[in-house]
């Protein structure tokens, strides 16, 4: 059996970089970025070639929902009237079905902040950063980097892949700063 020397460079080549190949069984895979101004209505997060997929889908599926969530609340649809908060919580099409149940009210979000942005106002804007897709648990995270006059505001996003649709399925919100 003769075995083709480029193909045994290019898999020993992938093996020292320590690059995942899609549908290989790695187990954690991190590092894609996307940024986003705060009233952007459509998601562009762009993903380098070297960004494996699944962080690329964590990555726009976050930046999507946060666009989605900023949209509804500026310009809220007539069903929303008197609840707009909780009725662009629970319908975003980005977002798990029982995100709004599992939205923490600890941190700044428990002093009267908004528990999607973190904050009683909208941020100017916005950078996504996917840190992980967990392939075993069909998990993801990302955190959300929200620019404020006062300063930056570090959200932790975290998305479930159990229908076959990446979701996000809880959002936690930074401790107040004393």
């Amino acid at each position: 059996m003769r075995i083709n020397r480029g193909l045994v460079l290019a898999l020993g080549i992938v093996l020292l970089s320590g690059c995942a190949i899609p549908g290989s069984s790695s187990k954690a895979t991190s590092a894609a970025q996307s940024s986003q101004s705060a009233p952007a209505i459509s998601p562009s997060a762009s993903s380098s070639p070297s960004v494996s997929p699944e962080l690329a889908i964590v990555q726009s599926t976050t930046a999507a929902f946060f666009d989605e969530y900023l949209s509804c609340m500026k310009s809220p649809p007539s069903q929303a009237k008197g609840n707009v908060g909780s009725w662009c919580q629970s319908n975003n099409s980005h977002g798990a079905k029982d995100l709004a149940k599992h939205l923490k009210t600890g941190g700044v979000a428990q002093a009267g902040a908004d528990p999607i942005v973190c904050s009683q106002s909208f941020p100017k804007s916005y950078t996504v950063k996917a840190d992980r897709y967990l392939e075993l648990a069909l998990t993801g995270q990302a955190t959300v980097t929200e620019k404020f006059a006062s300063g930056d505001v570090f959200v932790n996003v975290q998305l479930n892949n159990a229908t076959g649709n990446m979701l996000v399925n809880n959002i936690i919100c930074p401790a107040p700063s004393n």
